[in-house]
């Protein structure tokens, strides 16, 4: 008997140690925060559907006024793509980019599908806004993920396009 509590008690301290290993190490990088900018008159489709959105008041996505004019010459979209890198030996779930809006920012465009990243990997993930065509494009990026059901959060800068 006195065995086989030696060897429990050294199997659960073994399971303890590693359980505490991989929630200390869990964490995700990022590796390179990239922008580009398009003129929202190149995208007219896209503008038109958010027009009507704001017409109806039933705007998709998260909107950071409540008017919109009616010239897309007014606006660019702005795409913000963040590579990260988990380092961990477990998966990142439900990644999310959430954007702090500066004055002239209208909308940040939904992102509808659920992201993960797989343990040990690199993926790349995206982010739109629509603001005012004057606008520079340098935001504060919050970059939230879950990994044993804990949110991690990490901020970073987004360089001038």
């Amino acid at each position: 008997m006195k065995a086989i509590s030696v060897i429990l008690t050294f199997i659960f301290i073994l399971t303890a140690g590693y359980c505490t290993y991989l929630f200390f190490t869990s964490q995700v990088d990022i590796v390179e925060v990239s922008v580009s900018s398009v003129e929202a008159s190149s995208q007219e489709e896209l503008f038109s559907t958010i027009q009507d959105q704001f017409r109806l008041n039933a705007i998709v996505g998260t909107p950071f006024t409540d008017t919109l004019s009616d010239s897309s010459s007014d606006y660019k979209f702005c795409t913000y793509r963040v590579h990260l890198a988990n380092t961990c030996f477990l998966p990142a779930s439900t990644i999310e980019i959430t954007v702090s809006p500066m004055q002239g920012d209208v909308l940040q465009l939904p992102d509808s599908t659920q992201h993960l990243l797989p343990s040990q990997s690199q993926g790349i993930m995206e982010c739109s806004i629509l603001t005012d065509i004057h606008m520079h494009t340098v935001r504060d990026l919050k970059i939230t993920y879950y990994m044993w059901g804990i949110p991690f959060t990490l901020h970073t800068r987004t360089p001038q396009a």
